[in-house]
């Protein structure tokens, strides 16, 4: 009899669900010796997985056992015979819902090798599982399935048939916090179902709730429906605030449609405001409009409308208020000299109808004699000055030429501006030298018979003299805003005589007006320097505003300088470049001061600049005109770097309808070339001219007039005439798109605009 080895997969039993574990038995024939084994298990889908563990005489031969999915190899370093006996053992898992009542397991492609590496012939024999039957969930159902809440019901989980000993646990769960169900619920042995009681909690509005019953991965669900009894639930005005014999509208909703007409009551804590005693929701409505009137009052109050149904209340407020009157301004609201056109502006909190009359007193203090005195009186449309001893006045049509004067002052031409809650009362005042010195500008303002007023407020202050004294201060820099390492900035300052009473102007580049770690400059006019101040500001590093000398300090170094003045302004122009050790977004301040610097401005912040320390960033900002209409336009582009306007390599123009470009008006900018193209309708090439030149380009879309660049500090401006063809007619979106140097650092496309060609 010829050599062969057989291997015997045993049999054995177990539930649905559970795992089986079956004994791989080895025998040999005629002699067969073998050291190394292998096979495969097949089997139907009642089972999801097995794993197969070395028996005893696998392990006495010192062999290891792996396994790739179902095929399994025994093998080991060594040439060991594997004797009869059990190989090895493995356990299968049931699935849950296996229903077949015996499972057969097949093992084929049973491989036997010698010791030198011959194939020995070898068979598998199949074995099998029998599995038996468990009862599932069925179902779940309830007595009812509406429950007018608050209330409860039976409910109960059926089996396919009886628990097997021990029970049926059954989990149990809501998906409705309003519905509360026990965690679980057990069927007996031998029982098919099992009840269980839900509560349902009152609830506002309809709403449903599902119970799910489940055990070992299979569930069922019943659904219920609470109903809620009808109520109110809101209660809001069109308007929170009534001035004075007005009114509003006013929503009562209940949480559903009522089933027949629900009658609200209403009430009012405030007699100033008046309802109606109900209002009715009619029957299949869940709403109900109703008005709120307000009577006549003297001061603003507040007022609580109620609205009763069913047990519960639902409360407004609304606030009520009278006219209020006030004093806003005065234009200019401070200066020096003999005559000034004074604009004095009063309002009302409700209209401007209200105010009746608008007082100005300028006086060194709030009394009345001996001052300039003037009221507006807007029921007989006059303008009076009062006299001297306050005790009458002269008085002149709004709109007369006629000058009113006293001892200390006159008044010329008046004009009074309304708008829908204010006034703008104009008046040209002219002093006299007697009424010299400092006066504080009070107003007043009353409504209706002068009950409700503002009292006496002061807005201002002026100084009345012959010659105004020299006023100095700070107009602006450019740029006033902006990022980079290095810029160059213009200062402009000012005198309201003559230039040369400026004697210092001093600029400080921080975060916050603190000068120690700053960048902080001074240009003294007298010395014709300009100077950095030390980090600790306790010196400075100076030279002549003409030199070429750098000045630095640990924020910023200063190069070239100039002072330019004209008659009344100096224009101070700085190279400055910062540090890296100063980047983020700095203050720009501005301070001036004349002769011996007791009359000066402080300091004044007139701009911003982000310090940047990394690479220089484009961007794509504007189009102008951004939106618009017609068939031809002259549009300005600008574009900017962080850096240097110089850094922009090129610049792209789109009016598309969307971002596709063929059969589009299409332009490129090339700085390096200074060149600006037209893309062809095909995008396989393009037209180009010269920036400043006026050559036409063309294609199908549009035409291209003449076009310019103009470049100012970050920025770069770049203008282009164009003209749209009829054939390239409505709404065209207009994008841009920015590249630095190589093209590597750009914006990307950037809407900044739509045009409707024709």
């Amino acid at each position: 009899m010829g050599q062969g080895v057989a291997l015997s997969l045993g049999s054995g039993a177990g539930a649905a669900g559970s795992s089986v574990s079956l004994p791989i038995n080895l025998a040999s024939s005629g002699g067969a010796q073998t050291p190394a084994l292998q096979w495969t298990f097949s089997y139907p889908a009642g089972i999801t997985g097995v794993t197969v563990t070395a028996g005893s005489v696998a392990t006495n031969a010192q062999k290891s056992i792996t396994c790739n999915g179902n095929t399994c190899l025994i093998y080991g370093l060594n040439q060991n015979i594997i004797a009869d006996g059990l190989l090895a053992t493995a356990t299968f898992q049931v699935t849950a819902g296996a229903v077949a009542s015996s499972i057969p397991i097949q093992m084929s492609s049973v491989i036997a090798a010698s010791p030198t590496g011959s194939s020995i012939p070898a068979t598998g024999v199949a074995g099998a599982i029998s599995v038996s039957q468990s009862a599932v969930m069925s179902g779940v159902t309830c007595t009812t399935s509406v429950l007018i809440t608050p209330s409860s019901t039976a409910c109960t989980v059926s089996l396919t048939g009886a628990a097997q000993a021990g029970g049926f646990l059954v989990a149990l769960s809501s998906s409705n916090v309003s519905l509360t169900v026990p965690p679980s619920v057990t069927v007996t042995a031998g029982q098919t179902t099992a009840s269980f009681n839900v509560t349902a909690a009152s609830v506002t509005t309809d709403q449903s709730a599902i119970i799910t019953a489940g055990s070992g991965g299979s569930a069922k669900t019943v659904t219920l429906s609470l109903v809620g009894p009808v109520r109110l639930s809101s209660l809001t005005c069109l308007s929170a605030s009534l001035t004075t014999n007005s009114s509003t509208t006013c929503l009562i909703s209940l949480n559903k449609a009522a089933a027949s007409p629900a009658v609200v009551t209403l009430s009012s804590n405030k007699a100033v405001l008046g309802v109606a005693g109900s209002v009715t929701v009619p029957g299949g409505q869940s709403s109900a409009n109703f008005t709120v009137t307000s009577g006549t009052i003297v001061g603003s109050q507040t007022a609580v409308i109620t609205a009763s149904f069913s047990g519960s209340s639902l409360p407004v407020t609304l606030m009520v208020t009278a006219p209020l009157p006030t004093a806003d301004s005065v234009t200019p609201s401070g200066g020096a000299g003999v005559s000034q056109t004074f604009s004095f502006v009063f309002s009302d909190s409700q209209s401007a109808t209200n105010l009746t009359t608008a007082a100005i007193l300028i006086a060194p203090t709030l009394a009345y004699p001996n001052t300039c005195f003037v009221i507006y009186d807007r029921i007989h449309g006059t303008i009076q000055l009062q006299w001297d001893n306050a005790m009458g006045a002269q008085s002149k049509q709004l709109a007369s030429t006629s000058v009113l004067q006293n001892s200390q002052c006159s008044i010329g031409a008046t004009s009074v501006t309304a708008s829908p809650l204010s006034i703008a009362v104009s008046i040209d005042i002219t002093f006299r030298g007697v009424f010299s010195g400092l006066k504080n500008i009070y107003l007043y303002g009353a409504d209706g018979d002068g009950s409700i007023n503002t009292g006496w407020v002061q807005r201002g202050t002026y100084s009345v003299n012959t010659v105004a004294p020299p006023l100095p201060s700070v107009d602006s820099v450019s740029p006033s805003g902006g990022a980079g390492t290095s810029q160059t900035f213009s200062f402009v300052f000012s005198d309201s005589q003559n230039i040369n009473n400026l004697s210092a102007a001093a600029i400080l580049i921080a975060p916050s007006l603190t000068a120690a770690n700053s960048c902080f400059v001074i240009y003294d006019r007298n010395r014709g320097t300009v100077q950095l101040e030390w980090d600790n500001v306790t010196g400075a590093a100076s030279k002549l505003i003409t030199a070429t000398t750098k000045l630095e300090n640990s924020q910023c170094s200063i190069g070239a300088t100039s002072a330019t003045t004209s008659a009344l302004s100096l224009t101070i122009s700085i190279d400055i470049t910062f540090k890296s050790a100063f980047s983020g977004v700095k203050n720009v301040y501005m301070y001036a001061a004349d002769t011996d610097g007791s009359i000066n401005t402080g300091w004044v912040q007139k701009g911003t600049y982000s310090v940047t320390g990394g690479a220089p960033v484009p961007t794509a900002d504007s189009v102008t005109p951004s939106g618009g209409a017609g068939p031809v336009q002259t549009f300005s582009f600008v574009f900017s770097d962080s850096q240097s306007a110089a850094n922009l390599s090129a610049a792209a123009i789109l009016f598309a309808p969307s971002l596709t470009y063929p059969n589009s008006c299409f332009l490129i900018y090339d700085r390096n070339r200074g060149t600006i193209q037209l893309e062809w309708d095909n995008m396989t090439g393009a037209d180009a001219k010269p920036i400043d030149s006026t050559l036409t380009l063309e294609n199908s879309q549009c035409r291209i007039g003449t076009t310019a660049l103009n470049t100012s500090g970050l920025s770069n401006t770049i203008t282009v005439n164009i003209t749209f063809k009829s054939a390239f007619p409505g709404l065209k979106n207009i994008y841009l798109y920015g590249a630095d140097t190589d093209g590597t650092i750009n914006t990307g496309w950037v809407q900044k605009g739509t045009w409707t060609s024709f």
